[in-house]
């Protein structure tokens, strides 16, 4: 009696454990499914953005340039 309680309790902890790595490889798929989400949308944004910081960077510069001359 005590071999066949000890094997079931192994069997129950087995298939808790089983279960257990099921849900975290669930939350493992959609945490990698809302980061790759996440840096496509940033990447996006990165790219609209560069004319932006190119215009920006060069009105920077030509101001800086164009007062240095003044001083």
């Amino acid at each position: 009696m005590g071999a066949a309680a000890d094997i079931e309790g192994l069997m129950v902890r087995s298939q808790f454990m089983r279960e257990a790595m099921i849900k975290s490889q669930t939350i493992s798929d959609n945490m990698i499914t809302i980061l790759s989400s996440f840096d496509h949308r940033l990447s996006t944004l990165e790219a609209a953005m560069r004319p932006t910081q190119a215009h920006t960077s060069l009105s920077l510069f030509a101001s800086i340039f164009s007062w240095s001359k003044l001083v």
